[in-house]
């Protein structure tokens, strides 16, 4: 968990902040922890944890984006997590949660936090005769992440895992996939065809 003070826009997957609901009869520090991932298009999936014991008067969440807009809302106290759209191709894909009550009051913003973002997945293939080098060192995390897995599909009934491995094939076409998984489990596919004469 990364401190409120420590926390900088763009930590892709965890920001924590403590805030007091104004006007609480009883004020109480309501502490976020955000874990946000986006899928491949345009949602941003957010789940986070929070004392309800501790904080009785708050009856729901609300997401912000970097200009301080409204994105979604719940107020759903028991199941925390939330699905958002939201514009991927925005400057800045940085949002704040808040928390409310039912007077309306709102606590502090939490940590700026962004959705983690899948990787790139890349292959370079170079052989001689029916041995193919596969490389996939190319591949990177957009977030300054890492990729923590490597998995191939070979098209002739061969799976493999690795950054680089050789691999002897038959004569024939073979259609290789390469998908890379990211430290936050966020994954990308990619592909291509290998004739061996």
């Amino acid at each position: 968990t990364i401190p409120a003070d420590e926390a900088t826009p763009g930590d892709p997957a965890t920001a924590e902040e403590t805030g007091t609901i104004a006007g609480d009869p009883t004020p109480a520090d309501i502490t976020f922890t955000e874990t946000s991932t986006s899928s491949f298009l345009n949602q941003l999936c957010i789940t986070w944890d929070y004392d309800l014991n501790a904080n009785p008067n708050v009856i729901g969440f609300r997401v912000y984006d970097a200009q301080g807009a409204l994105l979604c809302s719940t107020e759903d106290l028991q199941f925390l997590h939330l699905d958002c759209e939201y514009d991927t191709t925005a400057p800045e894909n940085i949002f704040t949660m808040t928390a409310y009550d039912n007077s309306g009051n709102e606590s502090a913003h939490s940590a700026p936090f962004s959705p983690n973002r899948a990787p790139v997945a890349q292959i370079v293939a170079d052989g001689f005769n029916s041995t193919v080098v596969f490389d996939a060192s190319g591949s990177y995390d957009l977030d300054a992440g890492s990729i923590v897995a490597y998995n191939w599909d070979l098209g002739d009934g061969t799976s493999k895992s690795g950054v680089s491995f050789s691999h002897d094939f038959q004569p024939g076409t073979y259609h290789v996939i390469l998908e890379v998984i990211d430290d936050y489990g966020a994954t990308t596919s990619t592909d291509i065809n290998i004739t061996i004469s």
